[in-house]
């Protein structure tokens, strides 16, 4: 990647110094879209990796959660209508 941006660096200042040929310039574009290539596709890899790593350290999708306890009804039982049947 560092090489790649070097690279691109360099063929910008020979565009400049040399008033711009245009297999300058075309060389100059192809090494902009071989830094951006490589950025994106250095993102995806960081990014998963790091998806990979969290799906190992908890396998679930979703972790359990306990359930809520009901609230007494005015009775003092819990459940609510369950007493008045």
């Amino acid at each position: 990647m560092l090489a790649l941006v070097l690279a691109q660096m360099a063929a910008g200042i020979l565009n400049v110094w040399l008033l711009a040929p245009i297999f300058m310039q075309l060389v100059h574009l192809l090494l902009a879209d071989s830094v951006w290539i490589s950025l994106v596709l250095l993102t995806a890899t960081a990014l998963a990796v790091e998806e990979e790593a969290t799906e190992a350290a908890d396998p679930s999708p979703h972790p359990a959660r306990p359930r809520p306890r009901a609230l007494p009804d005015r009775e003092g039982t819990a459940g609510g209508a369950a007493g008045a049947a």
